[in-house]
């Protein structure tokens, strides 16, 4: 198998060094000190909100006649304060952000900021009272069947979600039965699959392992194989699961396409808790009879 966690990781470095031409050059500091100890998605996700929170800074501030946050100085930083902080909060919540995106924004600026000694109490977004997001056996059971049969979908949903089931239904299975992350679900290749065994190759932690799944998710995957014949892919694409239409149709699913999977069936099963639903959500020791 290919080890595309490490194109993932270099993809991300390539994003970060990018997003590092857009900022202030002392940004530069904060990215030096945090790289080796952070990953590079993670490296990625805490420029942008540095970034988003200096956008939303010297448009407000009009004290701070700064046209572009590249002239953004150590200076400059010494003006940002509790109340800064305050503003865009409210900011954050007033556009639709959730506590905890709020609470990770918010965190991310005031950690920047540390590392040039200004050290600002961080205002805290007001916790939900949130339940832990439990998907029962048979809520599972009414995203698969959402899957295969359609439902919860519009008359042009449906007819696209013909076209895709079984790869859609092959996904949502092996996250259930086998606890694979988006991850591991978009490093497939054709040639880890041992269908006549019912096995997968997966790797994890940088070890190839054979893991076994049941006839109901082998016959998913068999199937799978035919419907992916029509999605216009090459011969020599061994990516296992491959996108069916746009520019990417034949090439490899992207890891957020996994991700967005899950939310989508969850709302056409109709789950009461489908916005809270993710791979997380649905990964479990318990294995689903599908």
């Amino acid at each position: 198998m290919k080890n595309y966690k490490e194109d993932f990781e270099y993809d991300n470095m390539r994003k970060a060094e990018f997003l590092l031409t857009t900022m202030p050059p002392l940004c530069r500091q904060f990215y030096d000190n945090n790289k080796n100890s952070i990953s590079y998605k993670s490296q990625v996700e805490y420029i942008y909100r540095i970034k988003k929170f200096f956008e939303y800074w010297i448009k407000e501030d009009k004290s701070l006649k700064i046209e572009h946050i590249t002239d953004i100085t150590s200076t400059d930083l010494l003006k940002i304060n509790y109340f800064t902080l305050l503003s865009y909060s409210d900011y954050l919540e007033n556009t639709g952000s959730r506590n905890n995106t709020i609470n990770s924004y918010i965190r991310s600026v005031t950690q920047y900021l540390k590392d040039y000694g200004i050290d600002i109490e961080r205002p805290v977004a007001k916790k939900q009272t949130e339940k832990e997001i439990v998907v029962s056996d048979v809520d599972l059971q009414k995203i698969l069947d959402s899957v295969l049969n359609g439902t919860g979908f519009n008359k042009d949903q449906s007819y696209f979600n013909e076209r895709t089931k079984y790869r859609d239904a092959s996904i949502i299975s092996l996250m259930i039965e086998t606890n694979m992350t988006p991850l591991e679900l978009y490093s497939l290749d054709v040639d880890d699959l041992m269908l006549s065994k019912n096995q997968i190759m997966v790797t994890r932690d940088n070890i190839d392992e054979f893991i076994s799944i049941n006839s109901s998710t082998s016959k998913l995957l068999s199937k799978y194989l035919e419907e992916r014949l029509n999605y216009g892919t090459d011969v020599y694409e061994q990516a296992l699961f491959v996108a069916s239409k746009t520019k990417a149709r034949g090439k490899r699913l992207n890891i957020r396409s996994f991700q967005r999977r899950i939310k989508r069936f969850a709302f056409g099963a109709d789950l009461n808790n489908a916005r809270d639903i993710t791979p997380s959500s649905i990964i479990s020791d318990s294995t689903l009879k599908v």
